[in-house]
Order: structure tokens, then C-alpha cells, then sequence
């Protein structure tokens, strides 16, 4: 989520939007982190940055939220990380009418229209085999019967592909990245939309 608002505005857009599926930790901490690595990058730039954040309490699409996100994208909002299962079709069914984008989440979802321009992504495959290596080692028990968090701190479990952008590489992307796994950026985890931004002006709904 960092990654995925921080690539944005280096890109060079300043009006985002995060439309989450419910408010559940998992779903909150996309958002949290999309909204920190938007201001970071806002920050660095010295610019100001409009964030518009809601909820559907739902993991598909509608058209009620299609008609939500037209709203958006036709009173200025240029691109939405639709973050919650099937919701993304909303996202991208208005994108299309009104020729916004859309960021994808958990796998490189590209592929699905050309509206979908970056995804933020877990690397499902690199922890599996984590765990596969694990069990047939003496590291089982590092893992086993435990709840593990497999960040950027951990290894490279998570990340953002920018498919389409032109202005931000994905190589400053993973740099970025790098520089989490290393604790030179600090990424606060508490489960809700983060409020502790300067140079974000947030809008909830």
C-alpha cells in the first residue's frame, strides 16, 4: 500500500482515491499504508495531495459503486487503488466512462484492462516457498503454530508493479522498497486510515 500511493504521486498524480471492500485490519492497513506513502512522496516534492477514502462494506462491484466512482473521477479524482476482492470492477467500469485509472492490488492486475496502470502486490509464491524451505529444514519451528508476518522487513513478500507509468520507474519503485527493508522508512501499522499526514488533505466518506 505505501508503495502504491507513493509511486502515484511521483507520478505526478495529486487527487487519489482508496475505495476498500469493509474495514477489517487487512483492508485498513492497505489503506493506511497507501495514504503514508502518498504524503511521504507529496512531502518530498513540496506539494499538497487530496486523498478520497471509503469504504463499500463489500468485496464486488455494483452499480451503485460504479456510480460512486464515476462521481469521484468526474469531480477531479484521477486515480483509485481499489483495494477489497472484485471491487475493482466498479473502480475500473467508471475509469472507463471517464477515462481515469485505477491501481490494482494483491497480483499484477494489468492484464485485466489498460485502465489498471499499478498494482500493489503480495508475493504469495516467495512466501510459500519460504515455508516450503522451512518445513524441510530445521526452521520449522520458527514458523509452525504461529502467526508470521511476511513483509519487505522479513524478505521480499510484498511490492508494487507499475505497469503503465512513464514518469516513475519501476526501478526508483524498488528502491523505495529497498529502503523500507532496510528501516530507512518508517511505516506506521495501525489498522485504520491513517490521520498523522501534513502534507495530505483527506476525505472521508
Amino acid at each position: 500500500g505505501y508503495l502504491a500511493g507513493y509511486a502515484a504521486v511521483r507520478e505526478g498524480y495529486t487527487r487519489l482515491g482508496f475505495l476498500g471492500g469493509m474495514p477489517v485490519p487487512q483492508i485498513e492497513l492497505y489503506g493506511s499504508g497507501f495514504i503514508q506513502g502518498a504524503d511521504a512522496a507529496a512531502q518530498e516534492m513540496g506539494i499538497t495531495i487530496e486523498i478520497r477514502c471509503t469504504y463499500a462494506n463489500q468485496f464486488y462491484g455494483s452499480p451503485e459503486i460504479t456510480a460512486d466512482m464515476r462521481s469521484w473521477y468526474e469531480n477531479g479524482t484521477e486515480i483509485v487503488f481499489a483495494c477489497g476482492g472484485g471491487l475493482y470492477t466498479s473502480a475500473v467500469e467508471a475509469a472507463q466512462q471517464t477515462g481515469a485509472l485505477v491501481i490494482g492490488l494483491d497480483g499484477d492486475q494489468s492484464y485485466i484492462a489498460p485502465q489498471i496502470v499499478a498494482s500493489a502486490v503480495k508475493k504469495l509464491s516467495q512466501a510459500t516457498q519460504t515455508l516450503l524451505d522451512a518445513a524441510n529444514s530445521d526452521e520449522w519451528d520458527s514458523y509452525g503454530g504461529r502467526c508470521s508476518t511476511l513483509s519487505l522487513i522479513r524478505g521480499d513478500y510484498t511490492g508494487a508493479i507499475l505497469s503503465r507509468y512513464q514518469t516513475f520507474s519501476q526501478e526508483e519503485c524498488d528502491a523505495v522498497a529497498r529502503e523500507i527493508a532496510q528501516g530507512d522508512r518508517f511505516i506506521d501499522r495501525t489498522p485504520q486510515l491513517y490521520r498523522n499526514v501534513t502534507n495530505t488533505r483527506l476525505i472521508t466518506e
